[in-house]
């Protein structure tokens, strides 16, 4: 019972917040009953800790596929910002960052802090190998670079949520893709130059 309570966590959490995360709307997502959820999780802070622990994961575990590998590092940096994403329903844990609650919370906001500070690493890392290989140009700093990317897919996400267009995350992608592209030498861009 302990993984149905933890999913519906993760599904309400992307839906509505934590703020507007329930224990009565997790026992409705979860069927579980109400001894289950205090038996595995005495508050509702120590469910969503769980969950969030669960999500940073997945989403860690996901950018670790695409940025690593043998492809050519800017193929990998190109194929994380290519990833599917839903702009309507937002980053499951950037969509969390200007909830009080979970930035005043330590043991909330270390799943956020956690995720975003792995993909800056490993985008700095894949981006600091394409520098070494001479596909970016000397000028490019990775670590900016790679911050620049990450703040343009959230806000991508935040264009499609304030916006309700959908397809405001992909234009959003694009233009971290012509960035990228920018900062490349010629013979790396991408082919649809």
């Amino acid at each position: 019972m302990r993984t149905e309570l933890l999913d519906a966590a993760k599904a309400l959490l992307w839906e509505g917040g934590y703020e507007r995360m329930s224990p009565r709307k997790v026992l409705e997502r979860s069927g579980a009953g109400q001894g289950s959820l205090y038996h595995h999780f005495p508050t509702k802070r120590a469910l969503a800790a769980a969950a969030l622990v669960e999500v940073e994961r997945e989403l860690v575990e996901s950018a670790e596929r695409v940025l690593g590998g043998d492809a050519p590092p800017l193929d990998r940096v190109r194929a994380w910002l290519a990833l599917e994403r839903n702009g309507l329903k937002g980053c499951r844990l950037g969509r969390l960052a200007n909830e009080v609650e979970v930035l005043g919370s330590d043991e909330l906001r270390s799943a956020l802090a956690g995720y975003f500070n792995r993909v800056l690493a490993l985008l700095t890392a894949t981006l600091s190998e394409a520098k070494e290989r001479n596909e970016l140009r000397a000028s490019a700093a990775p670590a900016d670079l790679a911050a620049a990317l990450v703040a343009l897919v959230q806000g991508g996400y935040v264009l499609s949520r304030a916006l309700a267009n959908e397809k405001l995350i992909s234009r959003a992608t694009r233009g971290a893709m012509s960035l990228l592209d920018a900062a490349a030498h010629s013979s790396s861009r991408s082919r649809s130059d």
